[in-house]
């Protein structure tokens, strides 16, 4: 399962200028050419980071039939042959999946043995896409549930302190500015809303590249690469 938005102004402003995308989209670029072969992706929305991967082939999946995947379908019942892919791709999607250990048993059946699972979910983040917001996984706890199949050959944070909170001042004053313009079209007040918070999300990821690292155990997300047993 993954909640998509339709493509808008306000998704391809958030994708390049809302710090965590920034971050995110570097995150997943650094660790592209691990996802190699035929590869799966799981809740692949707009298709953001195909061009990161060294795929033969790529197979998208989503919920939302309006976003054009290769197939609709739903992580807790993929509908493709047992380690039939070489790869797959799961991200910011796990934490709006109600049954964790199926949607991971199915992963795992339809990768080859010593497949490459690329995963992340939040760790610090609002409610999003309610009511189907369900968790939130520090390292160790993505580490705990992939235990049984998988293991884990490297993780990474995604974000930290100051580029957390520069991403919440930043949504909540484009928020605000989209609530004080009722007259104005809805996308014009969207657009409004992010152009006036360029300058402190510049500001905000400018300091979150020299002070985040200063807070290790702070993460927006956390990226993991895990290997099938």
């Amino acid at each position: 399962m993954h909640m998509t938005k339709k493509f808008s102004v306000d998704l391809l402003l958030k994708s390049y200028l809302f710090i965590p995308k920034i971050l995110f989209r570097k995150s997943v670029r650094r660790n592209g050419a691990r996802i190699s072969g035929r590869t799966l992706d799981i809740g692949a929305g707009l298709k953001p980071f195909r061009e990161y991967f060294k795929s033969s082939s790529y197979v998208t999946l989503d919920s939302n039939a309006d976003l054009k995947p290769d197939v609709v379908g739903d992580i807790t019942n993929l509908p493709f042959k047992d380690g039939e892919f070489d790869s797959v791709v799961c991200l910011e999607v796990l934490e709006h999946v109600a049954d964790t250990k199926r949607s991971l048993a199915e992963v795992s059946r339809v990768l080859r043995p010593r497949g490459i699972l690329m995963l992340s979910t939040p760790m610090h983040w609002p409610l999003h896409y309610e009511p189907h917001d369900y968790y939130r996984f520090t390292k160790y706890g993505l580490a705990e549930i992939l235990k049984d199949d998988f293991k884990v050959v490297h993780s990474e944070k995604i974000g930290g302190l100051f580029s957390f909170l520069g991403s919440r001042l930043a949504e909540e004053s484009a928020l605000f500015l989209y609530r004080l313009f009722p007259f104005l079209p809805r996308k014009a007040r969207y657009l409004l809303g992010h152009l006036a918070n360029i300058p402190l999300s510049i500001f905000f990821y400018a300091l979150s590249l020299l002070l985040d690292p200063l807070f290790p155990e702070d993460a927006i997300s956390w990226l993991v690469i895990a290997e099938k047993k």
